[in-house]
């Protein structure tokens, strides 16, 4: 599921896979009554089911609000803030760089963004130290890089106002010391995807959005799927 926090709204994707034997149609049925329920109750503002079965979309149906400030009905189209649904979406403009040869999942970081040398750990009594091995691509990806889970305490507003290029984010993330040696633990951290994004920009030589823009969303059709939503689909 992806939630948009700012509006209070949830979509709900079902994907039934082609292994199952079929569909009963009587009971998708029920979906949107369910969902209307949770409306009714307050406790969504609004949802988008969708039900697809061997290529096939065999339900889809909108409740409630898409927004509660002048209660704009929700519609089987509308855009949700996806948020954190992006990282798959950076992984696979990685993987399509990795594929063309402009880096490996097994580089140092430090190899391709030089603010990232001389990157320390902060260790269990709070002192700082050599990691034990450099961060590599494949940590970044996998949440293993001992990056911090959030931007640093110092710049709240980074992370509220997102309001800084990848270039200028990423190289106050580098000064950041890492939470553990990278590869022994597991810490969901958004600086290290936002290295990702300043990775793809080096090596595409496109701003993050537009890599996105040109090689992943305008080939699939993705219309709707924006970095930056443009005005008019507010």
């Amino acid at each position: 599921h992806c939630s948009n926090m700012r509006y209070g709204i949830l979509l709900f994707t079902l994907c039934l896979w082609a292994a199952e034997p079929g569909i009963d149609r009587a009971k998708l049925q029920h979906i949107g009554p369910r969902m209307q329920g949770y409306v009714d109750q307050n406790l969504l503002s609004g949802v988008v089911t969708l039900v697809a079965h061997k290529g096939e979309i065999v339900h889809l149906n909108a409740v409630g609000r898409q927004t509660v400030e002048d209660n704009r009905k929700m519609a089987n189209d509308s855009i949700f803030q996806i948020m954190s649904m992006t990282k798959p979406v950076t992984g696979v403009a990685v993987m399509m760089l990795v594929e063309e040869g402009r880096m490996n999942l097994t580089d140092p970081v430090e190899r391709h963004l030089p603010e990232f040398r001389g990157q320390m750990v902060r260790d269990a009594e709070g002192k700082l130290r050599k990691p034990a091995r450099l961060v590599t691509i494949r940590d970044l990806m996998t949440h293993t890089s001992g990056m911090a889970g959030m931007p640093p305490a110092s710049t709240p507003e980074l992370y509220q106002k997102m309001d800084l290029p990848l270039a200028d984010a990423v190289r106050i993330f580098a000064q950041q010391p890492l939470e553990f040696d990278p590869g022994t633990r597991w810490l969901y951290s958004n600086p290290g995807i936002a290295t990702l994004g300043r990775l793809v920009e080096i090596h595409s030589g496109l701003p993050f959005e537009k890599f996105l823009e040109q090689r992943i969303f305008a080939p699939l059709g993705m219309k709707d799927s924006h970095i930056f939503l443009p005005a008019e689909k507010q």
